[in-house]
């Protein structure tokens, strides 16, 4: 007689219930520390970008102790990433040498306009002539949208534009940071050479901007958007940070270009929707600097170029030293 074997059909075999709960396990560890990194980099981001955007509002009530501000962040900006996570010194290195070369173009760019050098007015219409068709391109639209002493919404849409820059190129820098791109290190290094390579420019190079060309003589009558503005919401605080500013006659490049061209250079590659953010920020750059009487086209053009440098060499660089990965 012939006994039946009871059926095990359905019923999971030993190594399927007790591989299950551990693979499962497993996920929930990895994706446990996946997260926890990710909550690490955004609060370095935070706390970088918060204190350099703070240190360089601290800077406004400042003149040349701007320079106190830029040494702050040059000790207390790296110590943040570095004490944060081990991790993170890698970064640090990049942000300080990023900053040390801002520090040293604001702080001497400040003494471009004292040196004696003739400054230089013709020129940059000229060339702002041949590249405009026949025309200076700030003259053009500010006598079709410009009213004396009226504002309209594009004019809030220039002087925010204009302002803007001062933050943008350390929001980006935690943006790409956030987001593991491979073009951190060469924005940080090529944003570096931008401002070096700019800086002897204007030593040797001091040019006027279409507003001061006008009150010389120069060019009809262009209207400072961003000071006029300004102005009329808080008078005081506009003097002291024009004042902060420290040189009218570095035109020639224009690091608003500049700084435009570089974040539009190292967000290419991240996809369609940082491309055209980029490029509308370039764009909207472009336009506020020249409406507003801060730019000729021939500024930007120029600024581009050596952004444009800059980022060639941060990547051949790159290339041969192979930048931190995080």
């Amino acid at each position: 007689m012939t006994v039946p074997r009871a059926s095990t059909e359905g019923v999971p075999s030993e190594s399927t219930t007790i591989g299950r709960p551990r693979s499962v396990w497993r996920l929930v560890g990895v994706r446990a520390r996946v997260v926890g990194l990710e909550r690490a980099r955004l609060l370095t981001s935070a706390k970088i970008v918060a204190l350099t955007v703070g240190a360089v509002v601290g800077a406004l009530g400042m003149s040349r102790g701007f320079g106190l501000a830029c040494a702050a962040m040059l000790v207390c900006g790296p110590s943040l990433a570095i004490f944060s996570s081990g991790k993170f010194v890698r970064v640090a290195a990049l942000y300080l040498t990023h900053l040390a070369a801002f520090a040293a173009f604001v702080l001497l760019r400040d003494f471009a306009d004292e040196t004696g050098t003739h400054v230089v007015v013709g020129l940059p219409i000229v060339l702002d002539r041949a590249i405009g068709l026949g025309t200076i391109v700030t003259v053009r639209l500010q006598s079709a949208l410009t009213d004396p002493g009226v504002f309209r919404w594009y004019d809030y849409l220039a002087a925010s534009g204009y302002a803007t820059h001062f933050v943008a190129i350390w929001v980006v820098a935690a943006l790409l940071y956030r987001a593991d791109a491979k073009s951190f290190g060469p924005y940080m290094i090529g944003s570096a050479l931008m401002y070096l390579i700019a800086l002897p420019i204007h030593f040797l190079f001091p040019t006027a901007p279409p507003w001061l060309a006008s009150q010389w003589g120069a060019l009809p009558q262009i209207t400072r958007v961003f000071t006029s503005l300004g102005g009329q919401i808080n008078n005081q605080l506009m003097s002291e940070g024009m004042r902060v500013s420290g040189n009218d006659v570095a035109a020639l490049p224009s690091l608003h270009a500049g700084v435009a061209t570089i974040i539009l250079l190292a967000s290419w590659n991240g996809g369609i929707r940082w491309r055209t953010v980029s490029f509308l920020y370039f764009s909207w750059t472009s336009w506020s600097i020249i409406y507003g009487g801060e730019h000729y086209l021939i500024d930007v053009v120029a600024g581009a170029a050596v952004a444009g440098i800059g980022w060639m060499v941060a990547c051949r660089l790159d290339a041969r030293v192979n930048f931190p990965r995080f």
